[in-house]
């Protein structure tokens, strides 16, 4: 089960990492990548314990955490995404 999660952990973390490319480019508003990376951490905050991968659960508990209260500035929405993004990174390597 805990392949599974990882597994499903690197797709949701491609699909972030698309998601900072869109906001760079302007294809998507900073309010919207705020609702789609907070749902994506909220699932990754429910998954990881259950799974065998309680890091999971505490990464996404932080960023969640983080990203509570934001403005949906497109700078401050960017750092916040790069930085989950290569958290997660470190976290599957």
């Amino acid at each position: 089960m805990r392949r599974v999660f990882l597994t499903d952990l690197a797709t949701r973390l491609a699909d972030i990492e698309r998601l900072a490319g869109r906001l760079e480019r302007a294809e998507i508003s900073a309010h919207e990548v705020l609702i789609v990376l907070q749902a994506q951490l909220h699932d990754i905050k429910g998954c990881g314990q259950p799974y065998g991968v309680p890091r999971a659960t505490d990464l996404a508990r932080f960023y969640e955490a983080r990203l509570a209260g934001l403005q949906p500035e497109p700078r401050a929405v960017a750092e916040i995404l790069a930085e989950a993004a290569a958290a997660f990174r470190r976290l599957l390597s």
